[in-house]
């Protein structure tokens, strides 16, 4: 899913969610360091939001990579 600008404004508004909760910044990372989510199938014409779950090692059950 490429970066779009519908993409951005929709990060922006997460982003102040996130920060308005106490929780930090939310930032994108780059496209070719992130796998393919389901939405990229649909997105575009959709603004889209995808990889909102942890970074790193043991993200998804102790053991996974």
């Amino acid at each position: 899913m490429e970066p779009t600008e519908a993409n951005r404004a929709l990060l922006a508004v997460m982003d102040q969610a996130s920060r308005d909760m106490g929780a930090g910044s939310v930032t994108a990372h780059d496209p070719s360091q992130r796998g393919a989510g389901d939405v990229s199938f649909v997105s575009p014409p959709l603004a889209a939001l995808d990889g909102l779950g942890a970074l790193g090692r043991n993200e998804h059950a102790p053991g996974s990579r």
